[in-house]
């Protein structure tokens, strides 16, 4: 399924200074799996209570953007029988390097294009930044019982499941906990640029789907903002100092990329973030398509 409307496509950038490698991607076809979109892997019914539907929706801007229902990971990508099977093809590490609060490890120590990478060979994908606003907004409503909100093998997930889960993102405490999203950007044509729902083109170089110019946002640099307050493309919109969350906004330098990040003095989400930043707790969540 297209995550646009008919009248919103990819936009390939034209005569990109300094973008030369991206355009050329662009311009490649993206493979793909024999008989199965990227992201639509079935998940095995051992594993559906360790995912949480997160229902489609759709987001008005200049363009509309719209997706279909997801299932997103409870936990950060760790080491399992699936990963073992393809590691040793990845061509970078992996192991466990941090835990959660309860206690499920999880691989950090990824850089973004790795991190991106892995889900995409597991049959998964990453969540855009609009997906990863929408998945924490309805944690806080479902924590908060102001949403009903399940697993994927149908069952209402608990109110104290959703807040751990919230609170292992956000909470402002040691440890540090990091996870990537699928966002970077670049400067087109003097117009700055969001790429996102990246795949993999035939040469393994990841290639954005989508390449728009930012929409209205907020340039703010480590202030406080509600989830409520975002815009279709996944950014901060307006200053709130009863909000949620720190925000940083994007850069026009061309190596930002945004991640989530929480420790004890701060729970952010930035755009301005290195992509090939390591860290022992900065890991990948796992989103695949509700079939």
């Amino acid at each position: 399924m297209n995550n646009q409307t008919n009248n919103s496509r990819p936009l390939i950038p034209v005569n990109p200074k300094g973008l030369e490698e991206i355009a050329k991607a662009l311009l490649e076809r993206v493979e793909e799996k024999k008989g199965e979109e990227l992201g639509s892997v079935d998940i095995p019914d051992s594993e559906k209570e360790n995912y949480m539907i997160l229902e489609g929706r759709e987001h008005n801007g200049t363009k509309k953007y719209e997706y279909g229902d997801l299932f997103v990971s409870l936990h950060r990508v760790g080491i399992s029988p699936s990963i073992e099977r393809i590691k040793s093809s990845l061509g970078f590490a992996l192991a466990n390097t941090a835990q959660e609060q309860d206690g499920t490890h999880y691989i950090g120590n990824i850089n973004w294009s790795e991190a991106l990478k892995l889900n995409l060979r597991l049959g998964g994908k990453t969540l855009n930044l609009r997906q990863g606003i929408d998945f924490l907004a309805d944690l806080k409503d479902g924590a908060e019982s102001r949403k009903i909100l399940h697993y994927a093998s149908g069952r209402v997930i608990p109110n104290h499941v959703l807040q751990r889960v919230f609170n292992e993102i956000v909470e402002v405490r040691n440890p540090y906990r990091a996870e990537w999203f699928d966002a970077d950007f670049k400067v087109v044509n003097g117009v700055l640029h969001i790429n996102y729902d990246h795949q993999l083109n035939v040469k393994g170089v990841l290639v954005p789907r989508f390449s728009e110019p930012l929409e209205a946002y907020l340039d703010g640099q480590g202030v406080k903002v509600s989830l409520s307050e975002f815009n279709r493309q996944g950014l901060a919109t307006k200053k709130n100092d009863r909000g949620e969350i720190l925000y940083w906004r994007p850069l026009p330098d061309n190596k930002s990329v945004a991640r989530f990040v929480a420790d004890s003095g701060r729970a952010l989400l930035s755009c301005v973030w290195d992509p090939s930043d390591r860290n022992a707790g900065l890991g990948v969540r796992q989103v695949r398509k509700k079939n």
